[in-house]
């Protein structure tokens, strides 16, 4: 109940603030600007009902990139440099200097600066992907059987329009290793009974569905997974998922899962599949890849926790990766605005998430390392 009044809260309040923004003056008095501002607000909504309806559809991806590009560094910066500009211009001719369009090109140049240094960018990410650091480190002595180890391998390739039978891969695609890893780990542990991995990924978003220039990237995972020596019955393609939602529904609704599953896929998101899966009610097991927040020489930080449990102290040990602070660290960046960005953009993705209904209040924690009782 307090989740769903929580959702109605903001919705009410992205509407009031997209409201105040196209509609002058206030109370009785309150005009639109003009009939463009009309139009943008009659847009808007009309996005914000069909994002609900159909999210999936080319259409709403495209005007949402386009709606949610000022809620990030570089759009922000890019409108607010557009805006000083035009205040400048604007007073150019009374030889008067704009305070305002100079504030509005500092704040720019502030926010460019600030999300490109890689000390914000890491610290972000850092934040960001956390737990899924600590579910990392507990995958690494998990002994545990389940039911299926699940990819998600969303954009994990690219179009090879001058060669459709080459394989081009992108940076998800660290996501793979990670799935082979996974699958000798369960094999290890279950000599009898080899696990299953699903791959679910459909085809590129944007592009024409099912055409030979733009298969199902389960596909070509699965191609990927059999060179890297798994056996083809031990695959199984999910064709029609293309982000995590999609992904859920379409395995939840194909097969039937009894136990917990391994789920594999970016340490970014990995909160939010989880809670996308959990609310469609399978339980997972955290496996992330693609880190932004670790390096090879990353000092590593022991925290303690001790609890009682009736006479019985329990111990619990966990590990954080904590990235070396470096000069270069403190100069601006393309790769460290990249990071930004994506964070930034998995936090609104969040949010959109949760406005749908789509996450679960809570999941299974993270194990930590070590548990040491009485």
């Amino acid at each position: 109940m307090f989740s769903t009044l929580t959702q109605i809260m903001l919705i009410v309040l992205i509407g009031v603030i997209v409201w105040q923004a196209l509609v002058k003056g206030t109370g009785n008095d309150a005009k639109p600007r003009d009939y463009l501002a009309w139009f943008g607000l009659i847009l808007i909504l009309l996005f914000l009902i069909l994002s609900f309806i159909t999210p999936h559809t080319p259409a709403v991806t495209t005007f949402g990139s386009i709606l949610t590009f000022p809620l990030k560094p570089l759009g922000l910066a890019i409108l607010l440099l557009f805006f000083g500009l035009g205040e400048i211009k604007k007073r150019e001719k009374e030889r008067i200097i704009s305070p305002k369009g100079i504030n509005q090109i500092w704040a720019a140049f502030l926010i460019l600066t600030i999300f490109s240094l890689p000390l914000v960018a890491n610290l972000l990410a850092q934040r960001t992907q956390q737990e899924a650091i600590a579910a990392y480190q507990a995958a690494l002595g998990r002994h545990e059987t389940v039911g299926a180890i699940v990819l998600l391998a969303h954009s994990a390739t690219q179009l090879s329009l001058l060669a459709p039978n080459q394989l081009q891969l992108n940076d998800p695609s660290d996501r793979i290793l990670q799935t082979v890893r996974e699958y000798e780990r369960q094999l290890y542990l279950d000599r009898e009974d080899s696990p299953k991995i699903i791959v679910s990924a459909g085809p590129k978003v944007g592009f024409e569905s099912y055409s030979k220039s733009n298969p199902p990237e389960a596909d070509k995972i699965a191609a990927t997974l059999e060179s890297l020596d798994i056996p083809s019955e031990d695959i199984l393609r999910e064709r029609t998922g293309v982000d995590i939602r999609s992904s859920a529904e379409a395995i939840k609704k194909q097969y039937k899962i009894s136990k917990r599953v391994i789920l594999v896929t970016s340490a970014l998101n990995m909160q939010r599949a989880r809670q996308t899966f959990a609310q469609l009610g399978i339980e997972t097991i955290p496996s992330p890849a693609g880190f932004y927040s670790l390096q090879a020489d990353s000092t590593p930080k022991v925290q303690v926790r001790t609890s009682q449990k009736g006479a019985c102290d329990t111990l619990s040990i966990s590990v954080r990766n904590a990235r070396k602070t470096r000069i270069s660290d403190l100069i601006p960046s393309a790769e460290a605005l990249l990071i930004s960005t994506r964070v930034i953009n998995e936090f609104w993705t969040s949010v959109y998430y949760f406005l749908r209904g789509w996450l679960a209040p809570t999941v299974q924690p993270v194990p930590q390392l070590k548990d040491v009782g009485c």
